[in-house]
């Protein structure tokens, strides 16, 4: 499914390359179409082959939404800071060790958050999109093979590899564990889509921010920021730990 869902970007972004001047359509916006198409043709496909709904593949929670949405998002969002400090600290501490390419500079320069289509495709279309992927298909189907750990585990790792980079992908593993976690527990979509977008909403406002001060890094946080993060964190991970223990019945 990674496979086909690159080379169906290849191809799609291929297309409209060559019309991107009548279609108006600068880089941002480009790929931003490019990956929504790209993942329609795979997501039909796949979900005929697997014969699944939609409505199954969001939410096939024995829970309301709106319970789920209550019960989980504040919980959700408390996790937030900490993984956002885990993931750029473990990041700044691997490009001081392993610097950037020329090639990854023009990678990351390119997700720079500098216009609307920039940020809907961050902010909207990627963690729906890649929620839908590798925990709503790619999780669900290695859960119906495999014990829960080597099944959430396995999903991060083809999450992160799935970036083609080793700083994303230290970043997959990070945020795709607890969100494969949640998924096994919920088999909802919402608690993992709310958790990514705010991630990459946290960090995108962080990379605005630091530019505006001269491009600080982000790893660079005060201990009160840490302590914050910390509590939030470990506050939202015992209550997510409480209501979603497995059924002892």
């Amino acid at each position: 499914m990674l496979l086909g869902l690159h080379l169906a970007e290849t191809v799609v972004g291929s297309v409209l390359y060559d019309f991107r001047g009548r279609l108006g359509l600068d880089a941002p916006a480009l790929s931003a179409l490019t990956l929504l198409l790209a993942s329609a043709i795979v997501f039909s496909l796949a979900m005929r082959f697997t014969r699944t709904g939609y409505g199954e593949l969001f939410h096939a929670s024995s829970a309301s939404l709106a319970a789920t949405a209550v019960l989980l998002l504040p919980a959700v969002f408390a996790l937030v800071p900490l993984l956002v400090l885990v993931a750029t600290g473990l990041t700044d501490w691997l490009v001081a060790i392993l610097p950037l390419s020329r090639w990854e500079e023009e990678l990351f320069a390119g997700m720079a958050p500098d216009s609307l289509a920039a940020i809907v495709l961050v902010c909207v279309l990627a963690p729906v999109l890649e929620e839908m992927l590798f925990r709503g298909l790619i999780l669900r189907g290695f859960l119906a093979r495999y014990p829960r750990w080597p099944a959430i585990v396995l999903s991060a790792l083809l999450f992160g590899a799935a970036h083609l980079n080793i700083y994303q992908f230290i970043v997959g593993i990070v945020i795709g564990v607890p969100l494969g976690w949640l998924y096994e527990r919920t088999r909802s979509l919402l608690p993992c889509i709310a958790l990514h977008a705010a991630y990459n909403v946290a960090v995108t406002w962080l990379e605005v921010q630091a530019r505006g001060s001269g491009g600080q890094p982000l790893g660079e946080s005060p201990l009160v920021g840490w302590s914050i993060a910390l509590v939030l964190g470990t506050a939202g991970a015992l209550w997510l730990a409480r209501v979603l223990q497995p059924s002892r019945a």
